[in-house]
């Protein structure tokens, strides 16, 4: 009897993983075999994002309707209660109301945030796709671009990324000098104002070609090569208040040019002494990078985020004070939990924010980390500076509301 060959044996492997994640996709798609978002928000929840009260928004709405300034709202057939509203309704209150918190073009920057880190495992696209939603559901226009060939952010969003995305319709032909802008990859999604630059696995390729191609180029080519990255956001970032960038587990060609386009870097650290061995090494590597390639660079904020933290691990936390001593003001203080509903969530296809009834300690888990890092983007914009000193949540030494 005749052995398979090494490549008869992967490629069986990969036809019955391809089969399972299809019939997995399936069920977090519709019959159309397109994604939608099936969460909807109560009345008190639009209230608190729409930021006006209750009987504001249900005074307005039917007026509203009429015009064709607000979506019809589903009702149930029987009792004819409002099922919730849409993502994209409470967008329209918030334009009735004039309280969308886009940033002024005039004064604030579109900030552009790297989620990244050495090593695998931490939750870098996790937190990537969450913050990413989550801003969304705030009103932001996002941009989440995925950075990282395992594409795990773009597979968030309902793509099987070696059979939906093809390598056009990633950053492969900008880096390749085939584009001068980066909107012919931008694809929406099914989340208001979210928009997405898929990845696939010939990011890979990216890595193995440029990295060998450039080792011996001059500093002034290879600052300009490690900047392609922050020209393609520069081409369309004034549609976007936010941009997050989701990084592969590696410091290569990839990473280095995340590091020359973030305006600020989040860096998910489980509290454990390999993920804080890993960190303070990234750490390194960024500084021998930056001496290299960037040495006038700047961020407007670096933090810590402690990631997947079990509360009842003893060395969780005997490890995670540990990290708050030797971070300080660098670490976000808000932390990560370990809750299973992220965990549940990813197998349908699905985040924890999006599911139809969320449940609140993963949606308070979510919302506590998300809401400190929309108060440091805040503190980077000279117009939403003013409104937090003039609500007094800003004190000596840019110590905050619980937040420094």
């Amino acid at each position: 009897m005749r052995n398979n060959s090494a490549i008869e044996d992967v490629k069986n492997l990969i036809d019955k993983g391809d089969y399972v994640l299809s019939q997995i996709e399936k069920l977090g798609r519709t019959p159309n075999n397109s994604k939608v978002l099936n969460r909807r928000w109560s009345v008190k929840e639009t209230s608190e994002l729409v930021g006006r009260s209750s009987s504001s928004i249900l005074k307005a709405q039917n007026l509203l309707i009429e015009n064709n300034l607000l979506d019809p709202l589903d009702k149930h057939p029987k009792t004819n209660r409002v099922l919730g509203y849409t993502l994209k309704q409470i967008n329209q209150l918030r334009s009735h109301f004039k309280t969308l918190p886009y940033r002024d073009a005039n004064q604030d920057d579109c900030l552009v945030l790297a989620v990244q880190s050495f090593k695998g495992g931490v939750g870098k696209s996790v937190t990537s796709v969450l913050l990413s939603q989550f801003f969304s559901t705030q009103g932001y226009r996002v941009l989440l671009i995925d950075m990282d060939s395992q594409a795990s952010c773009t597979s968030s969003f309902g793509y099987v990324p070696d059979r939906d995305i093809k390598d056009s319709e990633t950053l492969l032909p900008f880096f390749r000098g085939e584009y001068n802008d980066a909107s012919y990859c931008i694809r929406k999604t099914y989340w208001e104002q979210l928009d997405l630059i898929p990845a696939n696995l010939q990011l890979y390729e990216l890595e193995m070609t440029v990295s060998s191609e450039i080792r011996d180029l001059p500093r002034v080519e290879q600052e300009v090569i490690y900047n392609e990255l922050r020209s393609a956001i520069d081409s369309v970032k004034d549609d976007y208040d936010i941009v997050i960038l989701d990084s592969p587990p590696a410091l290569g060609f990839t990473s280095m040019n995340m590091l020359c386009a973030a305006d600020s870097i989040v860096i998910p650290t489980p509290p454990a002494l390999y993920e804080f061995s890993s960190t303070v090494q990234y750490l390194r590597m960024v500084e021998d990078v930056l001496i290299q390639v960037s040495p006038e660079k700047s961020y407007k904020f670096i933090k810590i985020l402690a990631t997947d933290v079990y509360q009842n691990q003893l060395s969780h936390r005997e490890f995670l004070p540990i990290m708050k001593d030797v971070f300080g003001s660098y670490m976000l203080r808000e932390i990560f939990l370990h809750t299973t509903e992220i965990g549940n969530a990813a197998i349908d296809f699905q985040t924890a924010l999006e599911i139809r009834r969320p449940q609140k300690r993963a949606l308070n888990i979510i919302n506590q980390v998300c809401n400190e890092v929309e108060f440091e983007i805040w503190k980077t914009w000279p117009s939403k500076l003013i409104k937090l000193e003039k609500e007094g949540k800003l004190v000596m030494e840019g110590a905050s509301n619980g937040y420094a």
